[in-house]
């Protein structure tokens, strides 16, 4: 709630980590400039990649209801020449992205966690450890490390850590786990997806 009241705009690097199926993704960073959705504006967001070097300078645009709600593409080099306008959950958008632009920002990341933990405190079965001054991206955090110890409905990951910057109060990393294969209980478990703002 404070953050849809008091947090207007704001500019960021964003790095992650994602696997999708059973292919891990190249990491990936990208600056991102965003407008959280008020009365006197539409909810916008604007990525420029910075990594790796195949998307180095792809820029997406999204603004609510603006071009048929549609994303706009620019790409470098040649292709730079082409415009792309396309459905941000279209196949091509969601090419290794896990998902849809139009889930970037500190807001979506809050919205999605508040979910996760109704859902937790609902159904029960996991456990949660709190862990002080842990450092991400250079600023000092509060981590919550949540486990699903048995892979069941409606549970989604294994392992997930929230790291808020008590500061701010906003959450600045999220990462998630799904559990070790069948029959591999000894093996680690595989990184599914990591954001840092």
């Amino acid at each position: 709630k404070t953050m849809e009241e008091e947090v207007v705009d704001y500019t960021a690097v964003l790095t992650r980590r994602e696997r999708i199926g059973e292919q891990e993704m190249p990491p990936s960073a990208m600056k991102v400039k965003i407008r959280n959705p008020r009365d006197d504006q539409a909810f916008s967001i604007y990525l420029k990649f910075t990594e790796p070097e195949n998307t180095k300078g792809r820029e997406v645009i999204w603004v609510e209801g603006q071009n048929d709600n549609k994303i706009v593409v620019h790409e470098t080099g040649i292709l730079g020449l082409l415009r792309v306008v396309q459905p941000p959950d279209s196949f091509v958008a969601m090419l290794g992205n896990r998902y849809p632009v139009t889930e970037t920002g500190l807001l979506r990341l809050m919205e999605k966690l508040t979910q996760y933990g109704l859902r937790d405190r609902k159904h029960g079965e996991c456990h949660v450890e709190i862990i002080e001054d842990v450092m991400v991206a250079k600023v000092s955090c509060t981590r919550l490390r949540i486990v699903h110890p048995t892979k069941q409905e409606p549970f989604t990951f294994h392992i997930a850590e929230i790291d808020l910057d008590m500061q701010r109060m906003i959450p600045i990393r999220l990462a998630t786990w799904d559990w070790p294969r069948e029959g591999a209980e000894d093996e680690s478990p595989l990184l599914t997806e990591e954001y840092i703002y």
